[in-house]
């Protein structure tokens, strides 16, 4: 519903079940729109302290990966016996 246009969404959401708009006048024709039902999606989303957690080790996760190729980029491998 959320992508029309402002006068459709209105209309469709004035609409009860069952029972028919009033008549539109298009350019193409006469429509009359009609809800069978309405039906509210039933989202199953992550305690609150999960999602916390997860963006908190999203956070911390990306600074260790840039410290660690930093570590890399200066790092100095020797090896015994070399100089």
């Amino acid at each position: 519903i959320a992508d029309l246009a402002p006068q459709m969404r209105k209309l469709l959401l004035s609409l009860t079940p069952d029972k028919p708009s009033e008549p539109l006048a298009f350019a193409e024709g006469i429509v009359t729109l009609m809800l069978c039902r309405v039906e509210r999606p039933q989202l199953q989303m992550p305690p609150r302290e999960d999602i916390r957690q997860m963006l908190i080790d999203r956070a911390f996760g990306s600074l260790a990966e840039r410290q660690l190729l930093r570590e890399r980029r200066t790092a100095i491998i020797e090896y015994p016996g070399q100089s």
